[in-house]
């Protein structure tokens, strides 16, 4: 396991993620292993591609998210045939209500090969939208077989980051801290 590392518990297995010292929220970390695992469901393999989104303007609320992510759906459903599966979540550092969103999208990645096949669709959702830019940090394409336990263990670690309790307490109250594409699968 690695030396930053700690175990979370889903469906009686314990999983290597990331440790923080405010901890991991559940909602979060369970709704990325329900998105892994019902688009690996759809698919035999597939990509997690991280992203980051960042406003130029403070804001109260997620309607630039919201827009940005039902744009990059159809985009990428359309152009690429084949359903998706997204989780954002909001992160501030300070109270002045400046925030930016880690971001995952899953695709079948026998139709996409890496962030390059998502990078024009999150150009033309950002330019549509004008207040926002994007960045791919290093290390952002993970391709997970169904039948490869490491590279879902590696995804799962790599997204672990998304569910740190830490940077969302700023979130104006009643506001969403995380929201996700499609619907839960059933266990």
């Amino acid at each position: 396991m690695p030396f930053n590392a700690t175990e979370y518990e889903y469906l009686d297995y314990f999983w290597p993620v990331q440790k923080f010292d405010t901890g991991l929220n559940k909602d979060i970390m369970d709704s990325i292993f329900e998105k892994l695992l019902s688009m690996l469901e759809l698919h035999p393999k597939v990509l997690m591609v991280c992203f980051e989104i960042h406003t130029y303007e403070a804001t109260s609320n997620n309607k630039l998210i919201s827009k940005l992510f039902k744009q990059l759906t159809n985009s990428l459903e359309k152009h690429y045939s084949s359903k998706m599966d997204y989780l954002w979540v909001r992160e501030q550092t300070a109270a002045e209500g400046f925030c930016h969103y880690h971001c995952i999208v899953i695709i079948d990645a026998q139709k996409v090969r890496n962030s390059f096949g998502i990078k024009p669709h999150l150009d033309r959702a950002c330019y549509l939208l004008v207040n926002v830019s994007y960045y791919f940090p290093t290390n952002c394409n993970y391709w997970v077989h169904y039948q490869d336990k490491d590279s879902f263990l590696s995804a799962i670690f790599r997204a672990s980051y998304l569910a740190k309790n830490e940077t969302k307490e700023y979130t104006p109250k009643g506001i969403r801290k995380f929201q996700g594409g499609r619907k839960k699968r059933s266990l």
